[in-house]
């Protein structure tokens, strides 16, 4: 197996130390499950486990191998299994806050879930029927951000609604700055938009609620139907889950897929800063803010406030920054935006210094 076809050489421009790294000994965790890994590698597909160095070491499950990672490992004689002996750096990952039967446990403790790592795009499927969801979209943006891959969104089922190009220019408003695709996944509309951002050696996402039609296009992608499909319920626009398990996929046009479960829950992980950015438009106003300390809510002088009674600023748009902000802890989130405020002030004088200089120069 090609180590390229797996995006080895566009990972391996990340690297910084690149010293005692054996290509024979690396592989790509293709498939994670309950404790085993599938990696792909030269020797082609090996059956891995960690050694017990490596449980005595890492306690936490977000620091175990997750499907996307690259890791060195030690073949076992003779056969075609492997133990995983380390992780390489992760230069990108998605990520989101654990899943806990008790909803209250999920707010008091805080644990990293790791989706996928050393992914390239994310593409964020969906449905322009019932699935619609605005302030959904907005927390899928974040999440990307947040690990440092580029997202994308693909607005599909456009050929089953009257108001596609409207919810289009909503979505669009809503994110300034995001790619957005009407397709249709069954009607092969806009698909090839899609493939043509699928380049070989880069490692894709698609992320979305059950019934955003995740599944059919992968399936249009893969040229089968090796994902299984089910009809979605007419009354909600829900569907069941017919991904069950994180896995590496070779698309046709060279990219690799890792295909993920649908996901019921999504709780921002870290965040803080991905909020900063997915809103960015909202962030600049800050500045115009009358008291650094604005709580954008109640605060005199808020220019937020003020955007959005002139309708610079769509108000559902205003309410989800809130609810995102908050869900990180307004304290955390008010503290960062205090060091940020410090370094642009710290700029600006440098700036200041240096134009001085240069005057006085003349």
């Amino acid at each position: 197996m090609n180590l390229n076809d797996l995006g080895w050489e566009k990972y391996r421009e990340s690297l910084k130390d690149q010293e005692g790294i054996v290509l024979e000994n690396v592989g790509r965790v293709a498939v994670e499950n309950r404790g085993g890994y599938l990696l792909w590698c030269q020797a082609g597909e090996l059956e891995g486990i960690v050694r017990g160095k490596f449980m005595n070491t890492n306690k936490l499950d977000s620091q175990y191998p997750k499907v996307g990672d690259w890791v060195i490992f030690e073949k076992l004689s003779g056969e075609q299994k492997a133990v995983i002996v380390s992780i390489l750096p992760r230069q990108s990952k998605l990520s989101r806050r654990r899943v806990a039967k008790d909803r209250e446990a999920i707010l008091d403790k805080k644990e990293e879930q790791i989706i996928a790592t050393n992914v390239d795009l994310v593409f964020v499927v969906q449905g322009l029927d019932g699935d619609f969801n605005l302030a959904r979209l907005e927390r899928y943006v974040a999440m990307a951000k947040e690990g440092n891959c580029r997202p994308i969104i693909l607005l599909n089922k456009c050929d089953a609604v009257s108001d596609g190009q409207a919810k289009f220019e909503q979505v669009k408003k809503a994110l300034p700055g995001i790619e957005i695709f009407l397709i249709s996944a069954t009607k092969e509309i806009g698909l090839e938009k899609v493939r043509a951002l699928i380049e070989i050696g880069i490692s894709v996402v698609f992320v979305g609620s059950s019934g955003a039609g995740k599944s059919t296009l992968i399936n249009k992608l893969l040229g089968n139907h090796s994902q299984e499909t089910r009809e979605v319920r007419t009354d909600d626009s829900k569907g069941k889950h017919t991904t069950t398990k994180r896995e590496l996929i070779l698309l046709p046009s060279g990219g690799i897929l890792i295909d993920t479960p649908g996901m019921r829950e999504l709780g921002l992980w870290a965040g803080t800063e991905a909020v900063v950015e997915a809103f960015d438009d909202i962030e600049a106003l800050v500045e115009k803010c009358k008291f650094s300390d604005c709580d954008h809510q109640v605060s005199k002088g808020c220019a937020i406030i003020e955007a959005v009674e002139k309708g610079d600023l769509v108000k559902e748009r205003y309410e989800n920054f809130l609810k995102l902000r908050n869900e990180l802890s307004p304290k955390i989130f008010q503290e960062k935006r205090k060091i940020q405020d410090a370094q642009k002030r710290t700029l600006r004088k440098d700036i200041k210094q240096k134009e001085f200089r240069k005057k006085k120069q003349i």
